[in-house]
């Protein structure tokens, strides 16, 4: 070994390089303790999801990204939807066992009394000849107790004029034609019946009143009162209109249905 080229460090040479190798051993230290961490950490996140994807869990490639967490999901309502309504276009098998009749009910609007009352006056009123007129209706009760449904009027022609009534009633109403004696009572055949005239000046009655009564074989009587009959209606007019067909259904409806 050649000794010539040897050279004496110095004291601060010396100290210096001791220096410089205490570092690079401590930054080698580091490095192989830094490697050794991230090796063994690999190791135990590969055991870790090795384990976790074999029990069922999520591996990592199906993990989520991260990112903000999602907001908690609310709680199903446990109530059941409500059921869905029967569409079955399939009608229900009706009872082909007809309703009983019910009963008409009468309309509350309509007073019957003063329906048939009405009734009376427009029949009496369509009998009249030309040149009378009717007027003066109302559905007041009977002011007598005759038997019958009935309706007050004013019959007037010119300057003359009366009031009076008409009635329709059961037998014996308005006289028993076998009592009729002259000269206050006469009785004429007409139609099918006959008309019992009662005048009441022969009956000493004040002033002219008078009444003409159709009786139909039944009994079932039509008269025509008036307070005065000075030239207003002579007796055959009085007749032909008491005896007409006119009259027929509310006779028949009187009979049904009695008016007390």
């Amino acid at each position: 070994m050649n000794h010539e080229n040897r050279f004496e460090l110095t004291e601060e040479e010396t100290h210096d390089l001791v220096r410089r190798g205490i570092a690079s051993g401590r930054r080698k230290l580091v490095t192989r303790r830094v490697v050794s961490g991230v090796a063994a950490l690999g190791i135990v996140g590969a055991l870790g999801v090795g384990v976790f994807t074999a029990v069922g869990g999520t591996g990592a490639d199906d993990l989520p990204p991260a990112g903000p967490s999602a907001p908690p999901t609310a709680p199903s309502d446990p109530t059941p939807a409500p059921t869905a309504p029967n569409l079955d276009p399939t009608p229900a098998p009706t009872d082909p066992t007809p309703a009983p009749d019910q009963p008409e009910t009468p309309d509350p609007g309509v007073d019957e009394p003063a329906a048939a009352s009405h009734e009376l006056y427009d029949t009496l009123g369509s009998l009249l000849p030309d040149g009378m007129e009717l007027s003066g209706f109302s559905a007041a009760e009977k002011s007598f107790s005759n038997p019958g449904r009935w309706a007050p009027f004013t019959l007037s022609e010119g300057a003359d004029s009366s009031t009076g009534h008409v009635l329709v009633g059961p037998p014996g109403s308005y006289g028993d034609p076998d009592t009729c004696q002259a000269p206050a009572c006469t009785l004429t055949p007409a139609g099918d019946g006959q008309v019992m005239f009662l005048e009441g000046a022969a009956d000493d009655k004040d002033g002219s009143p008078a009444s003409w009564t159709f009786v139909d074989p039944d009994g079932m009587q039509v008269t025509i009162f008036l307070e005065r009959t000075d030239a207003l209606m002579d007796s055959d007019l009085a007749t032909s209109i008491v005896s007409d067909g006119a009259w027929a259904p509310i006779v028949a409806d009187e009979a049904a249905d009695p008016t007390p």
